[in-house]
């Protein structure tokens, strides 16, 4: 029988690409901070509840290494799991349905984005000049 260290390893492996996902969404939402921070804390929080919910099952392996004392023991861990599940999936959902900051001024307004902070954005194709008559 494998040790308790051996067996939180292999189940650690099991959830590796989970932990790179995590780990990029968290280099996102950090990276991403000064353009949208509430939708980078709400994504941020997200991963923080899934990395913790993917912890519950390994640390209850160590903590039972010969199986469940009893049903309830079970039924607590699968709800932790599952709990943190959803409150991931929750903050996630309101993290892309959050408003993102919009500048006031519409690009309909200026033509030639002299009233924008920015360059104007350049058509994909160049258009013709007009023709002379």
């Amino acid at each position: 029988m494998p040790s308790r260290w051996e067996q939180v390893f292999v189940e650690e492996l099991w959830r590796l690409p989970y932990f790179i996902v995590i780990g990029v969404g968290i280099l996102l939402a950090l990276t991403r901070w000064q353009r949208h921070s509430n939708v980078s804390l709400l994504i941020l929080i997200s991963c923080l509840l899934t990395f913790v919910g993917l912890q519950i099952y390994p640390v209850a392996i160590f903590i039972y290494p010969d199986g469940w004392d009893s049903k309830l023991h079970y039924y607590i861990v699968r709800c932790l799991a599952i709990g943190f599940g959803v409150a991931s999936m929750g903050f996630l959902m309101a993290a892309s349905l959050s408003q993102r900051p919009v500048k006031s001024e519409s690009l309909w307004t200026s033509q030639d984005g002299s009233e924008l902070d920015e360059e104007p954005i350049q058509p994909l194709r160049p258009t013709p000049p007009p023709r002379e008559t």
